[in-house]
């Protein structure tokens, strides 16, 4: 096959997606052509070398990319709308999707022993008195000093 012959395909593939789509659908298929998509299958526009892919997107065909295109095994004609654009997304965007974010280490954490720190009893704090049968119990030691105006 000659750079010609590619060219002749390409082109007849491009009028045929175009005559059979609709409005809309043909100036995305502009656009994809424009692009470069389209001439192969399976590999992602990011691993096609620089040269080849400006071949690609002006359609000036020549020896060097139909042997690139030969030993790459990759060249196709989509045969409709929907497979070209099949390819399209397959070839720009990624394959997985992370929609909860970066993941989350949810296993067990073994922390140090909380010291618990005693209460704070205050000059004015006295023991509940529960029971009037038996006689009024010990008020605790205080071991804090609080000011009125902390509570009001």
């Amino acid at each position: 096959m000659t750079s010609k012959d590619h060219r002749n395909v390409r082109d007849a593939q491009w009028d045929v997606l175009r005559a059979v789509s609709g409005m809309d659908e043909r100036s995305r298929i502009v656009q994809w052509r424009d692009a470069g998509h389209g001439q192969v299958k399976d590999v992602r526009m990011d691993d096609i070398p620089a040269h080849i892919l400006d071949v690609m997107r002006s359609g000036a065909y020549d020896v060097e990319f139909v042997v690139w295109l030969a030993q790459s095994g990759a060249g196709y004609v989509p045969t409709s709308y929907d497979d070209l654009e099949f390819h399209v997304t397959a070839s720009t965007k990624p394959v997985a999707y992370d929609d909860h974010g970066p993941l989350v280490d949810l296993s067990p954490r073994v922390l140090p022993p909380r010291e618990p720190r005693p209460a704070q009893t205050c000059t004015h704090s006295r023991t509940p008195h529960l029971d009037a049968s038996q006689p009024t119990p010990v008020n605790p030691k205080p071991n804090a000093a609080h000011s009125d105006r902390e509570y009001f």
